[in-house]
């Protein structure tokens, strides 16, 4: 088994997640896979790593949920599972389904974390060096302008808080996630919001993203709705 968890949030992504599930086996992590749709994503999965067996170093986990948990409450219900999981990871950290940001890129966060004190390292798609590839200008638009609004009312420092590419040290990630309220996509926001909060080293770098638009879950509306989310929990929170 690995020191190094990735977990995969995967709502209704059967068509999406070869990307990631290829790439997987080039790298030696564990993968826990939190399926929370109602399609074959929980069998394209098995399919595939019965095809092509995992590494040997490697283990593969997958959660079937029926009920909708959403992106922040599959990070949130895989804290509590990992926190009375027998293997005791020293890093967890979790990227979108559809391989936006490649393992390679995943493997790079994660080696980042292992060499330095940090207790986090996030990718950024905004950064100076940073290679969007492929993103259209109404999703750089939307994530942007929520960029905007979140870091002025949760006063953080970072470029981008949305990109789905992060790594922590295990212990951090899970009394962290399970502090949180916020079930939608602004998780991020909020667990970044909280490790800060709590005096935490997170460094922020330039990562590779191939932007996978086919079938994405973020428009104007989500926007919206996680703008709204996030404003109900620094406001209203405890």
């Amino acid at each position: 088994m690995s020191e190094k968890l990735l977990i995969v949030p995967a709502y209704n992504e059967e068509k999406r997640i070869k990307t990631i599930l290829t790439e997987s086996n080039k790298y030696p992590f564990d993968y826990l896979f939190y399926c929370d749709g109602n399609d074959s994503t929980v069998k394209t999965i098995w399919d595939y790593y019965k095809a092509n067996p995992p590494m040997e170093d490697s283990e593969i986990f997958v959660i079937e949920q029926s009920e909708r948990y959403g992106k922040g409450g599959a990070l949130m219900a895989s804290a509590y599972i990992l926190e009375d999981f027998g293997k005791k990871y020293k890093y967890i950290g979790y990227a979108d389904a559809d391989g936006s940001a490649s393992l390679q890129q995943m493997n790079v966060l994660f080696n980042l974390l292992e060499n330095s004190t940090l207790d986090g390292v996030i990718g950024s798609r905004w950064m100076d060096n940073s290679i969007s590839v492929k993103q259209s200008s109404s999703r750089r638009i939307y994530s942007r302008l929520l960029n905007i609004i979140t870091r002025t009312a949760f006063s953080l420092p970072y470029a981008d808080t949305q990109c789905g590419a992060k790594a922590f040290k295990s212990d951090v990630f899970i009394k962290t996630a399970q502090e949180c309220e916020t079930t939608g996509f602004g998780f991020d926001v909020e667990l970044l919001w909280r490790m800060l909060k709590n005096g935490l080293s997170i460094q922020e770098v330039g990562i590779i993203w191939k932007d996978n638009p086919k079938e994405s879950k973020i428009g104007l509306f989500t926007s919206l709705q996680i703008a709204r989310e996030l404003f109900g929990v620094r406001f209203l929170s405890r």
